[in-house]
């Protein structure tokens, strides 16, 4: 249905896709659209832009595109959705949308030579700037941005070979913080803010007059409308084109040509942007009358001074200051004087391979196998305090290893390892050899609800044997971490499980059925045995 026809509209001027030729070039749009143009054109590497939920951020991406889709010496390529599970299928994605190609089978190590070869070819060969586009920055995982920084390294003497550009909510802002080696290869950093009035007021008649009948323009919004709108929506563009179209529909459905004040407000409480409780007419018409007074008498052009916030570019210090030291650890994992591990060999010994074969399959209940707390809070920490350590082995990550022992890797655990690590002094930059101690964590940093179910494929293992065989055991379909228990007396026993918890013992039984892994060393399907722990 053609509804914008009915008010002398030619194409529909509130619509929630980020169409191009909607584009309100307001001064920080504007900016940052011509900053990130020049960055790519000049290959400086890695930009972001970050900003609130509904501040334009996509529409910012698709301008982008729609600007540089039209150079053959540019290629771009654009990952909606980074919520990705391992570094394989994120370095598998990149290789796929450059290339087309899928290569199953390859290790992370032949992943990142293909995609090296790939770059050089096209940017030194071809002399071609590759973009890799990243929407929802936010939900990248911390090994991602490891891999992208790695990406950065692949230069000529005067370029970068992958030009890198992050739109994200301000979640990623918190999760790069602690990343120093990945904010000091940040060449253009730009955080979105709200519209201010008169900006607001722009955004709407630009839509209106781009979509309107050019003999027929008309005046649908009044002036106490245009402040009732900027109030409900704060200036959010996606907030303000949502109501806008409720307006209109409404003003159709209603037969009526003109938006005031009342209507607006109408709108906004049908749509939920106003509760009935919250706030009344007088307020809004006194805020509005105050406003139009100044501009009367004052003569003020642009309002948006009324309303600070609009953030300017951010470029990044040459010589950035280093984040503030990590937080201490919970009081209860504490310890004087840690215990030193066991004197370690050069080598880790290999697993036995036949724990696989003779290793029982079961549903584990979290509960049952949750660490117990000291029966005595005064009681002195011992060794309990520690899985164990272990050697680095080659092409291991700090973030994968937490992965294969805790389950997961955020600021928190990273902040735990460096607390009791204290020959960790680069995060990113692990040396094969060196020796790492993992202490238990408390269960709120754990992530999993101890009355839920998980998966074993090996138990009553050594921290040792358990992290190995782990690593033998990662599969394409699913991820696989130690898990420990410890009964109320004794130390803890380690298991080998899939990674991830079941609310139900019939869900997790289902997803057993899925899955058959084949080793070299045997072929170990996971049975529909369901055992009491």
């Amino acid at each position: 249905m053609e509804y914008y026809r009915t008010l002398n509209f030619v194409k529909e001027p509130f619509s929630n896709s980020p169409d191009p030729a909607l584009f309100y070039e307001s001064r920080q749009h504007l900016e940052a659209l011509q900053q990130l143009e020049i960055a790519v054109r000049l290959k400086r590497g890695l930009n972001v832009i970050i900003g609130d939920v509904g501040t334009g951020k996509t529409t910012l991406c698709r301008q982008l595109i729609q600007k540089i889709s039209q150079e053959p010496a540019m290629e771009h390529s654009l990952i909606l959705d980074p919520a990705f599970a391992r570094t394989t299928d994120f370095l598998d994605c990149i290789l796929k949308i450059f290339s087309g190609t899928t290569y199953l089978g390859c290790d992370d190590t032949n992943l990142k030579e293909e995609i090296k070869n790939y770059l050089f070819q096209k940017g030194v060969d071809q002399k071609k700037t590759i973009i890799l586009m990243i929407d929802e920055g936010q939900k990248l995982p911390v090994f991602c941005l490891e891999i992208l920084r790695e990406l950065l390294n692949y230069e000529t003497n005067n370029q970068k070979l992958l030009q890198i550009v992050i739109f994200a909510q301000k979640e990623l802002a918190q999760t790069i913080a602690p990343l120093e080696n990945f904010v000091d290869r940040i060449n253009f950093q730009y955080e979105l803010a709200p519209l201010g009035f008169s900006e607001t007021k722009g955004l709407i008649d630009f839509r209106m007059n781009e979509s309107m009948d050019r003999g027929k323009r008309n005046t649908i919004f009044t002036w106490p409308a245009y402040f009732t709108l900027y109030y409900f929506t704060k200036g959010y563009p996606r907030k303000i084109i949502n109501l806008c179209h409720h307006v209109l529909l409404s003003l159709i459905v209603q037969n009526r040509s003109k938006a005031g004040h009342f209507f607006v407000r109408e709108c906004a409480l049908k749509t939920g942007y106003l509760k009935k409780s919250k706030i009344g007419v007088f307020p809004t018409l006194l805020a509005a009358s105050m406003i139009l007074f100044s501009m009367y008498f004052f003569n003020f052009p642009d309002l948006s001074r009324f309303w600070p916030g609009q953030t300017q570019a951010v470029e990044p210090l040459a010589n950035p200051a280093k984040p503030a030291k990590p937080a201490e650890p919970p009081a209860q994992i504490l310890i004087e004087k840690p215990p030193e591990p066991p004197v370690e060999k050069p080598v880790e010994p290999e697993p036995d391979t036949r724990l696989m074969e003779t290793a029982e399959k079961q549903i584990l209940f979290l509960k049952k196998a949750h660490p117990q707390p000291s029966a005595t809070p005064q009681k002195a920490v011992t060794e309990s305090a520690y899985y164990g350590a272990l050697t680095v082995p080659q092409n291991a990550t700090l973030s994968k290893m937490s992965e294969h022992i805790y389950g997961t890797f955020d600021k928190d655990k990273l902040a735990l390892l460096l607390a009791h690590n204290k020959n960790l002094t680069d995060p990113d930059m692990l040396t094969v050899g060196m020796s790492l101690k993992f202490p238990v964590i408390p269960d709120y940093l754990n992530g999993w609800n101890p009355e839920h179910f998980c998966i074993v494929l090996s138990d009553n293992l050594s921290f040792k044997q358990a992290y190995h065989l782990a690593i033998q055991l990662e599969n394409k379909a699913y991820t696989v971490r130690v898990f420990p228990s410890q009964p109320e007396t004794g130390p803890f026993t380690y298991h080998v499980v899939i990674n991830r918890a079941y609310k139900t013992v019939n869900s997790a039984e289902s997803f057993k059925k899925q899955f058959v892994y084949t080793d070299q060393a045997a072929c170990v399907q996971i049975s529909t045995l369901i055992s009491e722990f």
